[in-house]
């Protein structure tokens, strides 16, 4: 059982490795910089969004974004209805306007914003990257926007501004533009199969190991089922990692 406990304990290790980087998911990469970009907060208390579509399952610990200002901007995760943020809010992130990257020296950068409680979602899941700012008017910030087309598949753009009531989203579209750059990055869950062969394995290696031990010489173990040490009470107890 020990060798089964480390095997389980290295996988958690490695489970918590990935889950520091992430990897890319999900992006619409390319910017258009002849344009300026769309405004957060300010006057205008405007929102952006953008809908993606998860390719894998896993959690979605950060958002990549090509935005830099002033204040704090505040970052949601949502769900989708009608293709546009539906107001369910499923992680909250603050980042300071002075934790951004310098976006006016390099374009190209995308600030990646790490959510301290990933969202899980499974593959073909749709949810909408929110950005806003926490105190408008005084809170603004800037994020490029996109290419003329809708290059990403997934999901599109919308904005939501006064004088319009909060909460009531205007898809992209007017000038031709249907998405703005982003990068989504997950951690993959293993497939369900993947999970039980491992732990199988496992059961196997601490069986075939316990019978090395016991070759050659007569053992007598009591097993005790009142206290659940047993195999089949370790895979119950396993049940509950």
């Amino acid at each position: 059982m020990k060798t089964l406990i480390n095997l389980l304990t290295t996988l958690t290790l490695l489970s918590a490795a990935a889950a520091d980087s992430g990897i890319l998911d999900q992006a619409q990469p390319v910017l258009d910089l002849s344009i300026g970009g769309s405004a957060i907060g300010g006057n205008s208390e405007q929102s952006l969004a953008q809908v993606a579509t998860a390719g894998v399952t896993g959690w979605l610990t950060a958002v990549g974004l090509p935005v830099a200002g002033s204040g704090t901007l505040l970052v949601e995760i949502q769900g989708v209805n009608h293709s546009v943020p539906n107001g369910v809010v499923f992680a909250s992130q603050r980042f300071l306007g002075s934790s951004l990257p310098d976006v006016a020296s390099d374009p190209n950068t995308f600030a990646r914003l790490g959510l301290s409680q990933p969202v899980l979602v499974s593959a073909g899941d749709r949810f909408a990257i929110v950005v806003s700012a926490l105190n408008p008017p005084t809170d603004i910030f800037g994020l490029f926007n996109g290419p003329v087309g809708n290059p990403y598949p997934g999901g599109n753009a919308s904005y939501s501004s006064r004088p319009n009531p909060a909460g009531l989203w205007t898809p992209f579209g007017f000038d031709g533009r249907f998405d703005l750059p982003f990068q989504t990055y997950m951690t993959p869950v293993p497939e369900p199969h993947t999970v039980a062969l491992v732990t199988f394995g496992g059961l196997v290696l601490v069986k075939l190991r316990s019978i090395k031990r016991s070759r050659g010489k007569q053992v007598s173990v009591p097993c005790d089922r009142s206290s659940g040490n047993h195999l089949a009470g370790g895979i119950t107890a396993l049940g509950y990692l």
